[in-house]
């Protein structure tokens, strides 16, 4: 990692040792709250409470809208959700001058259980130039993919997935769940494959693809906490650990992420 000058002692143990906190202290955090937020899903999903009290979370909204609609509008609208729920380590500054809205509709009310897979194919793409080309004519398809992304590993080599939900695992890819805590981290199954030169269909769960950043934070654990490769035993809330990557840190590597 890229050393970095720092004003004061603590400022430079955060930076130079950020991971003893990832470790001491927000790796305990988040095992906690993910205990506590599935054992509440259980019980929600178990007592049937939330299509129930569903009406009454969109009336409350609707309830804050009509309220912003009959002042004076001089503001713009947005989410009150705070930074920590979100999959951002970003400080949205415009929440202090927006009206914040409280939408407060996480329960699930029913699961649809055809399309459950997803199945990307991952293209290797040699030339910068043409990676951007791929990327903008499939992202402005009449009809794209329901999934279209691209990753750099440098400033000319990265690949374009392309991904759409399906109800079966078909035969021209394999079975991949990502999820899986020894599993390794996407970003790198998928650096494989381009150092390989290979373009290969997989099949992928949903939930494990909706999360194929959450494990490594995109690429930001690795330089966190030194362990290659494998997951922790529970993944970093992203908001939590990105606490620990510092905007100097970030900027004296040349880093960030292009999703």
């Amino acid at each position: 990692m890229t050393a970095i000058e720092t004003e004061t002692l603590l400022e430079y143990i955060l930076v130079e040792y950020r991971w003893v906190l990832v470790v001491t202290a927000l790796l305990p955090m988040s095992l906690v709250w993910k205990v506590w937020s599935t054992l509440r899903s259980y019980v929600v999903f178990k007592l049937n409470s939330a299509p129930r009290m569903h009406d009454r979370k969109v009336q409350e909204v609707q309830r804050q809208i009509k309220a912003w609609l009959s002042g004076d509008r001089s503001t713009r609208l947005c989410t009150a959700r705070p930074t920590w729920q979100t999959m951002s380590f970003r400080q949205g500054l415009y929440k202090k001058t927006f009206t914040n809205i409280e939408v407060n509709l996480v329960d699930v009310l029913e699961v649809d259980k055809n399309n459950m897979i997803c199945s990307p194919r991952i293209s290797p793409i040699y030339q910068f130039a043409e990676l951007s080309k791929r990327f903008q004519e499939e992202s402005l398809k009449q009809n794209p993919h329901q999934f279209v992304e691209a990753l750099l590993y440098n400033k000319d080599q990265g690949v374009v997935m392309l991904g759409d939900m399906v109800d079966e695992i078909g035969s021209d890819g394999k079975y991949n769940p990502i999820g899986k805590w020894y599993s390794e981290w996407f970003f790198k199954q998928v650096e494989k494959h381009l150092n390989a030169r290979q373009s290969i269909v997989e099949y992928i769960p949903l939930r494990d693809y909706y999360h194929r950043h959450t494990k490594s934070l995109f690429w930001e654990l690795q330089d966190i906490i030194f362990r290659q490769q494998r997951d922790l035993p529970l993944p970093v809330r992203l908001a939590d650990a990105a606490g620990g990557v510092s905007a100097e840190a970030d900027a004296a590597r040349g880093g960030g992420q292009a999703v």
